[in-house]
């Protein structure tokens, strides 16, 4: 979001908010015109601060997005690496669990041909 576009945003919205008061307070024209006066002042500095509070968001956000960034990129490295170490550590592992696995189905093969035999 454009910096400018904001503050014109919120200096439109304070003049419709401005404006919505005058028209619907009972106070004289007098007593208003004074209140404006007194009080125009008072609507800069909080339109700057606005604007400064905008400015240190945004400045904000940057650099949270920027860590986050960093932070992310880290973390799946990490993620990666981790990875690859536990599929090193399985692989002697997974060669044995293969084997066993072999013997169970030649096992398995082994006692369903002899069920036949016996019910033949």
């Amino acid at each position: 979001m454009n910096k400018s576009s904001l503050f014109y945003g919120l200096l439109v919205g304070a003049t419709a908010g401005a404006v919505s008061v005058l028209f619907t307070t009972p106070a004289s024209g007098k007593r208003i015109r004074e209140v404006i006066k007194n009080n125009s002042g008072d609507f800069i500095e909080s339109a700057k601060r606005i604007a400064e509070n905008v400015k240190d968001l945004k400045e904000s956000v940057e650099s949270f997005s920027t860590e986050g960034k960093k932070v992310a990129t880290n973390v799946m490295e990490e993620i990666q690496h981790c990875i690859e170490e536990w599929q090193k550590s399985i692989e002697p592992n997974k060669e044995a669990l293969q084997n066993e696995i072999k013997d169970i189905r030649k096992t398995i093969e082994n006692m369903e041909q002899q069920m036949e035999k016996k019910s033949s």
